[in-house]
């Protein structure tokens, strides 16, 4: 039994991190890793390997002291041996969680992560200052000469502030140049939203064009009057929704303007003169 006990923990060992050691690098080799960590970086792959090599060679060393110890054993090492092995093999699941583990702790020591964390402490300072704007990485730059038309937050007036960084995007399809604010008020917990401004001028090809793809007809519920507004026209469309919101629309020659502001608490109406308060700022604009 004291002979037997040594290469019993011997095999056992040895097999599991053999087995360990190899299906973790077949793993990472061929790409079928289940566990990918969040920070890629060198410091993970140093990491990883590092520690693989570990296992492999201590795998390797158990097994040539385990093999010393079948030799005492004579016949009965055979016989221990296949319900070891496979003891072992099954034992070879477990250091996997602690390898993702030091991986992903190395992670956290990549150069993403660092920046997130910057990003991420820069969040909280400007968060304190303003409702942080929402990015907006995948857009391309508005065309400059539309650009003029977005009123900035200052504008508005008290209150409102820049919903999405960079303050004007453009589109894909099309010449455009469109914006979002939101009006926001500082609350012990952060700050409350109050309502979304939306902002867009975009150019057609014809008068006919812009009509077309861009006037709906009206929807059921929906009431179209016509406003005006500092020399301008708009074309007003209220949607009595959950969250109340509003839409007016003017189209000179090949270029449409769209503003649509929305509460953003459900059941909330918009409040007497809103719109006007935007409309006054963009109309001298849209009449040049």
């Amino acid at each position: 039994m004291r002979r037997a006990l040594p290469f019993a923990l011997g095999t056992l060992t040895s097999v599991a991190l053999l087995g360990f050691a190899l299906r973790e690098c077949l793993a990472t080799v061929t790409g079928t890793s289940e566990h990918e960590p969040e920070w890629p970086g060198w410091q993970v792959d140093a990491t990883r390997w590092s520690l693989l090599g570990l296992a492999l060679v201590l795998g390797l060393v158990g097994s040539v002291l385990t093999l010393r110890f079948a030799r005492a054993l004579e016949g009965e090492g055979v016989l221990l041996g296949v319900p070891l092995l496979l003891g072992g093999l099954l034992l070879s699941a477990a250091p996997s969680q602690g390898l993702d583990a030091a991986v992903d702790q190395a992670g956290s020591f990549t150069a993403g992560a660092q920046a997130w964390k910057v990003e991420q402490q820069q969040y909280v300072a400007e968060s304190r200052l303003r409702p942080v704007p929402v990015p907006m990485r995948n857009y391309p730059p508005a065309p400059a000469d539309l650009s003029v038309y977005i009123p900035t937050a200052a504008e508005l007036g008290p209150g409102w502030f820049d919903g999405q960084r960079p303050t004007v995007v453009g589109s894909r399809s099309g010449r455009s140049a469109s914006s979002m604010f939101s009006q926001a008020t500082r609350i012990p917990a952060g700050w409350s939203f109050d309502r979304l401004l939306l902002i867009r001028v975009r150019d057609y090809a014809s008068p006919d064009e812009a009509r077309t793809k861009s006037y709906v007809a009206p929807a059921t519920g929906q009431t179209v009057t016509a406003h005006r507004v500092g020399g301008v026209t708009f074309e007003l469309r209220s949607y009595p929704t959950v969250s109340q919101s509003v839409t007016a629309t003017v189209l000179r020659g090949a270029r449409l303007w769209t503003v649509h502001l929305s509460s953003g608490q459900p059941n909330e109406p918009l409040r007497a003169g809103e719109l006007d308060q935007v409309l006054r700022v963009m109309a001298p604009r849209i009449a040049r």
